[in-house]
C-alpha cells in the first residue's frame, strides 16, 4: 500500500468518525453516549479505544513529542464529553497529520523523513517486545478505528439512532 493510500485510509477514518459523532445527539434517549448497549459497552468507551490505540501507535512510532506513555491508555474520565473528545482528536490528528507530511513528501525515496518499509522496535502493552514497519503500524491504525466504528454505528442503532453509513465507497462518493 503507498503512502497516498495509507493517508486516504486515515482521512477515511476521520470522515466516518465525525459522521457517527454528528449522529449522536439524533438518538432520543439520555445521554447517549455513555448509556451502555449490552454485549458492546457504551459508545464512549469504543471512541475512547481508538483514541487511546491512535495515541500508543503514535508514541511507539516515535516521530513527534509522545503525549502519553506509549504502555497507557485514556480512561473515560480523560474524556467526559463529545466535546472532550474532539478537541483530544485535534491534537492527535495533528500529529499523524505531521507524519503524513514527512511521509509523503519524501519518506519513499530516500531523505531523512520516516520511510514506509523501516522497521521500528516497540512493545505491546503487556510488555513483550515486536518489531514492525511503519507502513504496517499505519494500515493497522486505520483498520483497528474502522472495526470499532462498525461497533459504534450498532450501538447507535441498538440506541434508537439514524442508521450512520460509514462504508469506504460513501466516503469517495462525498469526497
Amino acid at each position: 500500500m503507498s503512502a497516498q493510500q495509507i493517508i486516504e485510509l486515515h482521512q477515511f477514518g476521520r470522515w466516518a468518525r465525525e459522521r457517527l459523532l454528528e449522529a449522536i445527539p439524533a438518538v432520543d434517549r439520555d445521554d447517549p453516549f455513555t448509556r451502555p448497549v449490552a454485549d458492546l459497552g457504551t459508545i464512549r468507551a469504543k471512541f475512547v479505544h481508538i483514541m487511546s490505540a491512535e495515541l500508543v501507535w503514535i508514541d511507539r512510532i516515535g516521530f513527534d513529542a509522545p503525549s502519553r506513555s506509549a504502555t497507557g491508555m485514556l480512561s473515560e474520565e480523560d474524556v467526559p464529553d463529545r466535546s472532550a473528545l474532539k478537541a483530544r482528536w485535534v491534537e492527535i490528528d495533528g500529529r499523524y497529520d505531521r507524519l503524513f507530511a514527512a511521509v509523503s513528501e519524501g519518506g519513499e525515496r530516500g531523505s531523512n523523513a520516516p520511510a514506509l518499509d523501516r522497521l521500528i522496535d516497540y512493545k505491546s502493552l503487556g510488555g513483550a517486545p515486536f518489531q514492525s514497519t511503519l507502513r504496517e503500524m499505519l494500515m493497522h491504525v486505520a483498520l483497528h478505528g474502522m472495526y470499532h466504528r462498525g461497533q459504534i454505528a450498532t450501538i447507535l442503532s441498538r440506541l434508537g439512532g439514524p442508521t450512520v453509513s460509514t462504508d469506504l465507497i460513501a466516503y469517495y462518493r462525498k469526497t
